[in-house]
């Protein structure tokens, strides 16, 4: 039996996707979530690669109402896993060279 709210047999569900880096712009009327994966910054043969690699995982628009509700919802989320699990240290990361 599904969960309450959900349907009992959804409809072509993506899988989901890993991203390791995350890009946020807006314009006056909407927001942009561009997710993506870290490529490894060197090539088979260990060459280190001149330009980091970035491949797009997903791209979402949404208008600033639910820009909110999502940074809501993750605020939330985010305490409760931290009262559970204990606090996530965050490192800012940088790309190490020119992202492509």
């Amino acid at each position: 039996m599904s969960e309450p709210g959900r349907p009992e047999n959804p409809v072509a569900v993506p899988p989901a996707a890993f991203c390791n880096v995350a890009q946020i712009s807006h314009t006056n009327h909407e927001f942009f979530l561009e997710f993506g994966q870290f490529s490894p910054q060197v090539d088979p043969s260990g060459k280190p690669r001149p330009l980091v690699q970035v491949q797009l995982v997903a791209r979402l628009a949404m208008t600033p109402q639910h820009a909110k509700d999502l940074l809501r919802a993750l605020e939330e989320n985010v305490s409760r896993y931290e009262a559970i699990h204990g606090t996530i240290v965050s490192k800012p990361l940088k790309a190490p060279g020119p992202v492509q």
